[in-house]
């Protein structure tokens, strides 16, 4: 083994996609079950991580609201850098859980969203 890394915080969390990244790094996609201490309140967010090359957290951001948002596949885009996730709300859209989208800038700021 290299190296290891634990993330998250006191409720389930999960890891559902790594991609490596064009600076050596890594980019994970998951959820964060926090249970009302996450961004939206739900009792889960989807939970994007992006590390350096030795699994050092660079940053981390969560996405939700009021209902459950897990996160599944993410790919980093080409040429601005930025993130595009592919997951799963019933916070927004039309019904019980929709596929939620969600595009980042290259430091994971949201710059859209589609149910």
């Amino acid at each position: 083994m290299t190296w290891s890394k634990t993330f998250g915080g006191i409720g389930s969390d999960r890891a559902t996609s790594v991609r490596q990244t064009s600076d050596g790094g890594y980019i994970v996609v998951g959820h964060i079950g926090d249970y009302g201490t996450i961004s939206g309140g739900g009792s889960h967010d989807v939970y994007l991580i992006k590390t350096d090359a030795s699994g050092n957290m660079t940053w981390s951001k969560t996405f939700g609201g009021t209902g459950d948002d897990y996160g599944f596949s993410v790919q980093q885009t080409s040429p601005d850098g930025g993130y595009i996730i592919g997951s799963r709300t019933n916070s927004f859209g039309a019904g019980w859980f929709d596929v939620y989208l969600i595009k980042t800038d290259a430091s994971g700021n949201m710059t859209w969203s589609k149910t």
